[in-house]
């Protein structure tokens, strides 16, 4: 009886139908990208920058090719009489930009020799001391003359400060060894600046030694500035009367220590 109740039971259930499983993917939400990672797009501030890197790279390169000197730009600070004369050589390698546009200025057109004839080219001085003898032997410079420099020069520094430190690199490499090569002349100068201190205390600032020095510091500093301003291996204008210098300090010196 209990058997025939409960396949009565079961016969009465019903079983529900399972409903149908989708076989298809959902769609999937499209994904909207942003405008500024957009492919191909361009940074402005990125754009720019390379305009800027063209437009200075133009400008030096026409500066070069123009060639010609002119007077040092604005701000620049250059040394003359006392000041020049008591200067130590600077390092060109640690320079600042307008550290190098100074010593340019300071050098002037006495290192128009170290130069090649596209920077020489629409000077006065174009032309001459093309050669080491003419060079070294021409009249000294007057130290009171007005400062000038490449035009190149200026071009190079003017590209290097508007570009960033990567891309002004090659303009300030062209900067320094600008400023290497007028060392000599910047030197010469210098010595030539003594002309205006008084005759006892010239020996010593030509030669850069304390009041007092002996015998050996003088032949030491001699040889050392010698080397640099002798016109058998320095072409500036006015070596020959530098080097007269130097030996006229180094024998008051050693005469008065004697």
């Amino acid at each position: 009886m209990a058997r025939a109740a409960v396949e009565a039971l079961g016969g009465a259930m019903e079983v529900p139908t399972p409903e149908p499983v989708s076989t298809l993917a959902p769609t999937p939400k499209p994904v909207l990208s942003s405008p500024r990672k957009a492919t191909g797009a361009v940074p402005v501030r990125k754009l720019a920058s390379t305009v800027a890197a063209a437009a200075a790279t133009a400008a030096a390169a026409a500066a070069v090719r123009a060639g010609g000197w002119v007077p040092p730009p604005a701000g620049c600070r250059i040394r003359s009489g006392r000041q020049l004369a008591a200067a130590q050589t600077p390092a060109v390698g640690a320079n600042r930009v307008s550290d190098l546009l100074c010593l340019l200025a300071e050098a002037g057109r006495a290192a128009a020799p170290y130069f090649n004839a596209d920077v020489q080219a629409g000077g006065e001085e174009a032309g001459q001391a093309s050669s080491e003898g003419q060079a070294s032997t021409a009249a000294a410079p007057d130290v009171t003359e007005p400062a000038a420099m490449p035009a190149a020069a200026i071009a190079a520094a003017e590209a290097a400060k508007q570009l960033s430190r990567s891309a002004g690199q090659e303009h300030m490499r062209c900067l320094r060894a600008m400023a290497l090569a007028a060392l000599p002349a910047w030197e010469v100068r210098r010595v030539l600046a003594c002309r205006v201190l008084a005759p006892a205390e010239q020996p010593s600032v030509v030669l850069r030694l304390p009041v007092g020095a002996s015998r050996d510091e003088v032949r030491v500093a001699f040889r050392r500035l010698s080397l640099l301003v002798h016109p058998d291996k320095n072409r500036s204008v006015g070596a020959a009367e530098a080097f007269a210098l130097v030996s006229g300090a180094a024998s008051k010196l050693l005469g008065s220590s004697s």
